[in-house]
């Protein structure tokens, strides 16, 4: 008899962590190779986790409404040593986009199959594109998950101040948790440091023209309680509800917010869709009036890349790449997929991958 690890799969390259939704077999369930044991839900999808081997489900780690880091082992399936040697390939088939470094499933001697040698460059919290001159906030925040870095929003935190231990540094729950616990035994500070009474003093900037911290100059941040009205119905915010929550406010804070309105003469565009429409249903393909405006905004940001740029502490970023996200409305929220390279991709290339990224966030079947 041996043990196989089911670890926690990494559902696409920006995938930090996962939450064990629901566990379909309990302990002492049989399960077959392949059969679906869990389910899991991540920043981008939900998704169902078949089991590496056939066997007895002998542990469950993780409970549902978990949330732990890619790789961490959840459960272990104990079978026979013939088929745990065979349960490898059925693990990596469960991990379409595993990172560099991740833990794979344990042959039937309990060794681990070695880390592929990329881990550098797949570092959990890619945000894809990121430039060099980075700052040091940017690098960790990259490098740590959305639960983390919420966290560090509700408590004013900037994550270069928090000591990571987790690979390559990275800041992991514990770190920030312990860092907030830390904080709330710490001195007050004396007067006249941006102490809550004394005078409000300018932010001091740190050496080489580093960010500041404004909590020295507003003092911590502290949320109102709303008050609850007898009928009012309190529940916690869900795993998506409150990811939308924090990249909005992340967005917020990075990318300057404009509103422009414009009256678009649609005339020629919908003679271009009747005069091709026969044309592109041979092909397959219904283009859309949205296809016609990701194609003028990938072309325009292509044409004026100061537009297409974001903050990054005393830096301004310009993006080599003109990616488009597309929103995309689920009965539980919103997701927002990416059209990676849109200025590259014609009319109707544009327009397949548009409908695609559609169809596959509705089924949840986004990498």
């Amino acid at each position: 008899m041996a043990r196989v690890e089911i670890p926690m799969p990494q559902m696409g390259e920006s995938i930090a962590e996962g939450t064990v939704s629901v566990w379909l077999k309990k302990v002492g369930d049989l399960v077959e190779r392949d059969e679906p044991i869990m389910e899991i839900s991540t920043d981008k999808v939900d998704a169902e986790i078949p089991s590496p081997a056939a066997g007895t489900l002998v542990e469950i780690v993780v409970q549902e409404g978990e949330t732990v880091e890619v790789g961490t082992v959840v459960a272990y399936v104990e079978t026979e040593a013939g088929a745990a040697a065979t349960a490898q390939p059925a693990a990596e088939a469960a991990v379409p986009a595993a990172a560099a470094g991740q833990p794979e499933v344990a042959s039937s001697e309990g060794s681990a199959t070695p880390a592929a040698s990329s881990e550098q460059s797949s570092a959990a919290g890619d945000v894809g594109g990121a430039e060099g001159g980075d700052s040091l906030e940017e690098r960790l925040r990259q490098k740590s998950s959305p639960l983390v870095r919420r966290i560090a929003a509700e408590h004013e935190i900037r994550l270069s101040e928090v000591e990571g231990s987790g690979r390559m540094g990275r800041v992991t729950k514990s770190d920030i948790l312990a860092y907030v616990e830390e904080r709330k035994h710490a001195p007050p500070a004396k007067a006249g440091n941006g102490a809550r009474g004394s005078a409000p003093q300018a932010p001091r900037k740190e050496s080489g023209g580093g960010d500041f911290s404004w909590d020295s100059f507003y003092g911590t941040v502290q949320h109102p309680e709303v008050s609850i009205g007898a009928s009012d119905r309190v529940e916690p915010m869900s795993r998506m509800t409150s990811i939308i929550a924090q990249n909005m406010v992340t967005s917020r804070r990075i990318s300057p917010h404009v509103h422009s309105y414009f009256e678009v003469d649609y005339s020629r565009i919908d003679q271009v869709r009747a005069k091709n429409r026969k044309t592109w249903e041979e092909q397959g393909v219904k283009v859309t009036y949205t296809a016609f405006i990701a194609k003028a905004v990938a072309q325009a940001l292509r044409e004026n890349p100061v537009i297409n740029a974001s903050v990054s502490g005393n830096n301004v970023v310009f993006r080599g790449e003109v990616n488009l996200g597309v929103a995309v409305a689920l009965d539980q929220g919103l997701i927002v997929p990416v059209v990676r390279n849109a200025d590259e991709l014609s009319l109707v290339g544009l327009s397949r991958r548009i409908i695609d990224l559609a169809t596959r966030a509705r089924d949840r079947k986004l990498k």
